[in-house]
């Protein structure tokens, strides 16, 4: 009986060393801990639970996609000093529901090659980078597209199809002075960067300018403008080319 209760209280702050780990504790204050706690329980099961809690925890903060992270190391180096790809432990909130919508890959440039989108996560405090790896994987070329304040699990990434968009100006939500067309008529793949249940904006190649440009697709959450946006009833719901 006291084995068995000795069990159930080992497996209990094995659980609270992967939580505690994720939540940025040192494996050295864990260890001291279980010693403090579970002294009175004979050595080796101790040192089995460490054993086992610590192996956990370090799987949480292995690559969701090895091969991409380093990928990622060797053609982005400058984006990782202050970003990180996307790890087990941050599958989180909207993420833990679409474990994928960290990345996107499509042909986005037209040059016959995939290439790949991906949301990097601010290694202190929240925040993220939206980097675009373009051309083939050993001789690709990064580009930041864009770096939010915001937590990376808020927001999600999709590929758009050729055709034919009403952008948010189209739908009404913004003035045209805010600078977008009412419509946009994609001839390749777009990248589609969403926030969950809220509003999205396309990344598109522009191939006169050899550069991608940005169009707000949708807004729930702006504020009226010169009394000239009106948002649809039941806000944005994501839809397909008009």
């Amino acid at each position: 009986m006291e084995a068995k209760r000795g069990m159930a209280t080992a497996s209990r702050h094995g659980v609270a060393i992967l939580k505690n780990h994720d939540a940025g504790v040192r494996p050295s204050q864990l260890i001291a801990s279980v010693l403090r706690t579970l002294g009175w329980m004979k050595m080796p099961l101790i040192i089995e639970l460490l054993m086992l809690g610590l192996a956990n925890a370090a799987s949480a903060d292995q690559p969701i996609d090895p091969a991409l992270h380093a990928r990622v190391q060797d053609m982005a180096a400058e984006s990782l000093r202050f970003y990180r790809l996307p790890e087990l432990r941050d599958l989180t909130g909207d993420w833990a529901a679409e474990p994928e919508a960290w990345c996107a890959r499509a042909d986005f440039d037209g040059d016959g090659v995939n290439d790949v989108a991906l949301l990097l996560v601010r290694r202190e405090g929240e925040g993220f980078q939206l980097l675009m790896l373009l051309g083939p994987p050993a001789k690709s070329r990064a580009i930041v597209l864009e770096e939010k304040p915001w937590a990376a699990q808020g927001f999600g990434l999709a590929v758009a199809r050729p055709g034919r968009y009403k952008t948010a100006v189209g739908k009404g939500y913004w003035v045209e002075a805010h600078g977008d067309p009412d419509e946009l008529t994609l001839k390749l793949p777009a990248l589609d960067r969403y926030h969950f249940e809220s509003w999205n904006a396309f990344w598109y190649w522009d191939s006169s300018a050899k550069q991608f440009r940005y169009v707000q697709m949708s807004d729930s959450i702006a504020a009226p403008q010169n009394n000239a946006m009106k948002l649809p009833r039941g806000g944005w719901r994501r839809g397909g080319a008009s």
